[in-house]
């Protein structure tokens, strides 16, 4: 399903929602509101609030550290829309295997989100000449 949407066969445009959860505290909530009255977008915000965690598929090809960093951060200009920042996890995927992560700290402190990205890197860093070696 997610390959197919990234691929563009997902038949319906899918609004920027996420756009609006840059907003105040207070403009979001409402238009929160005004979005549960809207029949199957409802459907839509109950199913990305009751997700674990969200994954965004990023079309940039960022290469430096600072372009990666403002696209994991911000969305930057071109990606803004493809986040969540109600979710605590977003993980963000490039178009040219770029990766980052995101965690938003109310829910929780930045500890399980710091142990989650250590547990990523670590699973997917090459193992080094030594530590491959037998005793």
């Amino acid at each position: 399903e997610v390959v197919r949407i990234a691929d563009g066969d997902g038949g319906a445009a899918y609004p920027p929602l996420g756009i609006l959860t840059t907003a105040d505290r207070d403009t979001w909530a409402d238009a929160r509101e005004m979005l549960a009255a809207i029949p199957g977008v409802e459907d839509a915000v109950r199913i990305i609030e009751s997700a674990a965690l969200m994954l965004c598929l990023d079309d940039q090809r960022p290469v430096s550290r600072s372009q990666c960093g403002m696209l994991f951060l911000t969305g930057d200009r071109g990606s803004g829309h493809n986040r969540w920042f109600d979710k605590s996890i977003q993980l963000i995927a490039t178009d040219n295997g770029k990766a980052g992560l995101l965690g938003e700290h109310a829910l929780m402190d930045g500890m399980p989100v710091t142990g989650l990205a250590h547990a990523i890197v670590a699973r997917f860093r090459p193992a080094s000449p030594a530590s491959s070696r037998s005793p």
